[in-house]
């Protein structure tokens, strides 16, 4: 009995999966016809609308656009000179006369209005200077001999010169001055202008201090990061009053003058650096001198009298 149960139980699933098989191949022929339906109401196939060059592996990188030549160097800084010299032209041109300096359609090229050309100039090249800054830390990171994790000044920079460029730009600065010289009700602390300056000027001394030694290893970083040092220098100087020209006008120009300066030499700075870095990762820097030793020169030894001299001097004595 128990053969034929199990005789009977094959044939219903023989049953079973005959009765099966005709379905799945009729789902499998609608599914192929409603594929090829898509497909005509599509129309024909469309070709590729980008050649290979549009494709990823194929577009610059950002590492791309660092400058490695000299000449593109000097080509770049030549046309942050004549930006700034344009810019300072301009009010000179426009505010040298009285009459033309009282219309309220030429405040744009003022170089001390908030919001003018020279401001959004200024804003532009400390912004290219941030993201020189991100870049720099992206490669440095990577140094195997940094054990104290050095790189990571890096990141305060890059924020403190994107602040700086908010602040070129809009001027907060100063909302922030008077608002602590109005807190502070009294005028002990200073002018709104000074208490700006005095407070950029501590950031920008901890941050500079400590980046000394971090581009000391680029002598050209170092000298344009001194040109800009003596730039904002200068331009503090004239806007805190400490030094004047006895002309309102000439105090504008040259203020502006050494403020743009100092944004240049500081993009200058750390495009520099950014070239030392990225030579240096994929070892194209040439390999410094070794500093030969020191050799101590000999002083020549005195020479001692003789003994026999010594020898008849004293028998002459003796005879005496």
């Amino acid at each position: 009995m128990e053969f034929r149960r199990s005789g009977v139980r094959d044939d219903r699933r023989r049953r079973v999966l005959m009765e099966d098989a005709p379905r799945e191949k009729d789902a499998a022929n609608d599914g192929d016809e409603t594929a090829s339906n898509a497909k005509r109401d599509r129309g024909p196939p469309r070709g590729p609308r980008y050649s290979e060059a549009a494709r990823g592996e194929h577009q610059p990188r950002l590492t791309d656009w660092i400058p490695q030549r000299p000449w593109t160097l000097t080509v770049w800084g030549l046309l942050g000179l004549a930006a700034v010299c344009a810019v300072e032209a301009l009010y000179v041109l426009v505010f040298s006369s009285p009459r033309v300096a009282r219309m309220a359609s030429l405040e744009p090229l003022d170089v001390l209005a908030s919001g003018s050309v020279a401001a959004w100039f200024s804003s532009l090249v400390l912004f290219a200077a941030a993201m020189v800054a991100i870049q720099v830390f992206a490669i440095r990171r990577h140094r195997l001999d940094d054990y104290r994790g050095r790189y990571r000044i890096w990141l305060p920079m890059s924020l403190f010169l994107f602040a700086a460029s908010l602040d070129a730009g809009c001027g907060l600065h100063r909302i922030a001055a008077e608002l602590a010289s109005t807190l502070s009700e009294g005028s002990a602390i200073g002018t709104p202008e000074q208490i700006g300056i005095a407070g950029y000027a501590l950031i920008a001394a901890a941050i500079s201090l400590r980046m000394v030694f971090e581009l000391r290893e680029s002598r050209l970083t170092l000298v344009s990061l001194g040109f800009a040092s003596v730039g904002y220098a200068s331009a503090g100087a004239l806007r805190a009053g400490a030094i004047s020209l006895d002309l309102p006008f000439l105090d504008a120009l040259v203020g502006s003058t050494a403020t743009l300066l100092g944004h240049v030499a500081l993009l200058g700075s750390l495009v520099l650096y950014c070239r030392h870095v990225y030579l240096d990762a994929h070892g194209l820097l040439p390999e410094r001198a070794a500093r030969a030793p020191r050799v101590k020169k000999e002083k020549p030894a005195k020479a001692k009298p003789r003994r026999a001299k010594k020898d008849a001097a004293s028998a002459e004595e003796a005879a005496k």
